[in-house]
């Protein structure tokens, strides 16, 4: 994943593009709510605007395993509904700022805007939904280097236990067996995991993975890199605006940022439709694309993954639901094939519901005709 800081306005940004130069962050001063919303792109290629006519994703919770998040952000600081740190480890005071890289992927999922009617600032896919910051690395820009597989494990189990409908993957994993099984763990207990297209999962039963694609829909991916014919799909992750620490803006590129942009749009989903499980949330997320994204070179390689469209994921994702009942509790448990013990606990329980309102309605009953014999002795 890589980062370009968003020109400051004017002179700066004509000066960056001639030059080459990186601008310095746009810090919050300097926004005085001015809306950036037209810098993100991503937003007319995902269709946004017609899926948030649906919703914004109230209620859905995203649990993030990266680095951590600034919270101070004026456009995230009521988005965190919690921390979580399973590192154990404490940053060294000298070290980049605390959660870059995990700022910028909370943006993409859930910035906010702020200001008056927050029309400043950025909006992220899901602008209204919840953000579980769970920090499973100590390297500030999301690398590899401090990778540990508990860590990954520990942070999946903990957004689980949390309650999140979404997780998202773009911190370092190891690839492991040990995180395949955690993964597929919070699959049975309908939580839906989202990975980066060239990560070490992707090709991990029960997660999407996600491709990234430029303005122009040509897939994009790390220098040297080939784009992964197993991803599940592709969506903006190139020079995308989002979040910084300490205030400011930037641009975000790579797979950790389309897949990010992709959780967003699954928290959409979840949001609206509760009780679908990950696997309709995954198919309406696949049916909601467009044509698979443009590379000369991949051509004739079957990505034939599709460019992810919210607005049509979000018909798919009802379609679906009118085949599921509103409120399934299965989606918080393992199927009852595995868990034989749950399906004859539930039956036991309701029979003893049924027992206990029958023998209120007889003690009711017969205080009643009790009354009534004693106003007639009367």
């Amino acid at each position: 994943m890589s980062t370009r800081r968003a020109p400051q306005f004017g002179i700066i940004a004509v000066l960056a593009v001639l030059t080459g130069a990186t601008a310095p962050a746009v810090a919050n001063a300097d926004v005085d709510h001015s809306d950036l919303s037209r810098d993100q792109w991503a937003h007319e290629l995902l269709d946004l605007e017609e899926a948030w006519e649906h919703g914004r994703g109230t209620g859905a919770r995203v649990a993030l395993l990266d680095t951590g998040v600034d919270q101070t952000h004026p456009d995230l600081d009521s988005a965190i509904v919690d921390e979580v740190d399973v590192t154990g480890q404490d940053l060294d005071p000298d070290t980049a700022p605390l959660g870059r890289h995990g700022t910028l992927m909370a943006g993409l999922v859930a910035a906010r805007g702020h200001g008056e009617e927050h029309a400043g600032g950025v909006l992220g896919a899901a602008p209204e939904a919840g953000i579980l910051s769970v920090r499973t690395t100590t390297a500030q820009d999301g690398s590899a280097e401090s990778a540990e597989q508990d860590w990954v494990v520990s942070g999946i189990e903990r957004a689980v236990s949390e309650n999140a409908q979404v997780i998202l993957l773009t911190g370092p994993a190891t690839g492991s067996e040990a995180e395949r099984e955690a993964i597929a763990e919070a699959h049975n207990r309908g939580v839906f995991v989202v990975v980066p297209g060239d990560g070490p999962h992707v090709a991990t039963p029960n997660a999407l993975s996600v491709n990234a694609v430029d303005e122009q829909q040509q897939l994009v991916s790390p220098e040297g890199a080939t784009p992964n014919a197993e991803a599940s799909l592709a969506a903006p992750g190139q020079d995308v605006l989002t979040t910084d620490p300490d205030g400011g803006f930037t641009e975000a590129s790579g797979t950790t940022a389309a897949s990010a942009l992709a959780a967003g749009v699954a928290a959409l989903i979840r949001a609206e439709y509760p009780q679908l499980r990950p696997d309709d949330v995954a198919e309406a997320l696949q049916d909601g694309t467009t044509s698979p994204p443009a590379n000369d070179e991949a051509s004739d390689t079957g990505y034939g993954s599709g460019v992810l469209n919210a607005a049509a994921a979000l018909e798919a994702a009802a379609d679906s639901a009118e085949d599921v009942p509103p409120f399934d509790p299965s989606l918080a448990e393992e199927d009852t094939e595995d868990s034989p013990w749950l399906f004859w606990a539930t039956v036991a329980a309701g029979a003893a519901f049924i027992v206990l309102a029958a023998l209120l309605v007889f003690r009711l009953a017969r205080g009643r005709r009790g009354g009534t014999r004693r106003a007639r002795r009367r």
